[in-house]
């Protein structure tokens, strides 16, 4: 130990020595500058790659219009719930179970007969809601894209399932952090086909199911013309 220290003395005792000392500062400097940059640079990357996402496949596309038809698929522990309707704004019209709905904002009718208000139907409806759609994707991670040769384009994103929880059910929790995963389908014309949310992780915190699967399928954006209310029998 003695040896090195006098070694350093010496060495600082040359000429040339804070020539050597000034450069290797700068070199050392420059070194965790440029790596700051690239890890940076990996960051912004995937933001504009998310936000690019992000503009493309959900506002120019006309989701959030709130025209167009759709198929929305539940599959909790390997039982598929299947609803197939049309939004028209705050209006829908679907089937469910060979079943007639309509839905009025926040009100929902049923066909038996006459038509009647019911309860909502939807198994949870929070996926289909448009809001709570966005709230999601501005809070996921933009992850990988995949390209097929028939030229359909999938996106994947990834969110926690603490966030999801937050967004969803304005619930704080504390799950050790996984993410689960959502594919956005872009179709060989360009237009957004599809969403798929796998859930398994998630409803297994939630201690609600073992498996959940959800898929939601759009077609037809702008194409929905206006719903007309039905006659509904208020007699019980």
């Amino acid at each position: 130990m003695k040896n090195i220290i006098n070694n350093i003395q010496e060495f600082l005792e040359k000429p040339y020595a804070k020539r050597v000392i000034f450069f290797g500062f700068y070199f050392i400097f420059f070194i965790f500058v440029f790596i700051y940059i690239g890890a940076v640079g990996n960051k912004n990357h995937l933001k504009q790659e998310y936000e690019k996402g992000n503009k493309n496949l959900f506002s120019e596309n006309g989701l959030f219009s709130g025209n167009f038809y759709y198929d929305y698929k539940v599959t909790l522990d390997g039982t598929l719930h299947d609803y197939y309707g049309k939004m028209y704004y705050q209006e829908e019209s679907f089937k469910y179970n060979n079943i007639d709905y309509y839905k009025d904002e926040d009100v929902y009718y049923k066909l038996d007969d006459t038509w009647k208000e019911t309860s909502n139907p939807f198994l949870f409806r929070e996926f289909i809601d448009l809001e709570k759609l966005n709230l999601i994707m501005s809070n996921s991670m933009y992850y990988s894209k995949t390209e097929y040769e028939d030229g359909i384009i999938e996106h994947k994103y990834l969110i926690s399932c603490n966030t999801l929880n937050k967004l969803l059910y304005n619930q704080d929790t504390d799950y050790d952090d996984i993410s689960v995963e959502i594919l956005v389908k872009i179709d060989n014309k360009g237009n957004l086909s599809g969403i798929t949310y796998y859930l398994d992780t998630f409803c297994k915190y939630q201690d609600f199911c073992n498996s959940l699967k959800i898929d939601l399928s759009y077609e037809m954006f702008g194409e929905v013309h206006k719903l007309v209310k039905p006659s509904v029998d208020n007699t019980w």
